[in-house]
């Protein structure tokens, strides 16, 4: 009678644990969906928020990253797009897109004197 209640509790145990996983992606695709709607209605404050919730479960998340460095854009803060950029740009080394933007805010950053003008980025 022992063993078939271990070999229950057992398969209770990996059942929890695997339902633990697919629930962190859930919530981190729940967050990122949420933070794109946002983006697409202009409220990128909470755009931010949503995105950098689903990067503290998926610090490797590339689109959250990228639309995350696009949401700084919009809010004029170009050192942190850099940042996601450059961020999104070491994940996907063959992203054209990410080493682009990250290329250009550099360029911008240095034709710019004093702040950073990301206006031909957006």
């Amino acid at each position: 009678m022992q063993f078939p209640l271990r070999i229950i509790l057992l398969l209770l145990c990996t059942a929890c644990v695997l339902s633990g996983c697919a629930s962190d992606e859930e919530k981190t695709l729940s967050h990122f969906n949420k933070g794109k709607t946002y983006f697409e209605s202009n409220q990128y404050r909470e755009a931010e928020l949503e995105l950098r919730n689903a990067l503290k479960i998926d610090s490797a998340y590339f689109d959250a990253h990228m639309l995350l460095g696009e949401t700084y854009l919009k809010l004029n803060n170009p050192q942190k797009a850099f940042n996601s950029f450059a961020r999104a740009a070491e994940i996907d080394p063959q992203s054209k897109d990410a080493h682009l933007k990250v290329a250009s805010l550099l360029f911008l950053g240095r034709q710019m004197p004093g702040e950073v003008s990301i206006k031909s980025l957006k």
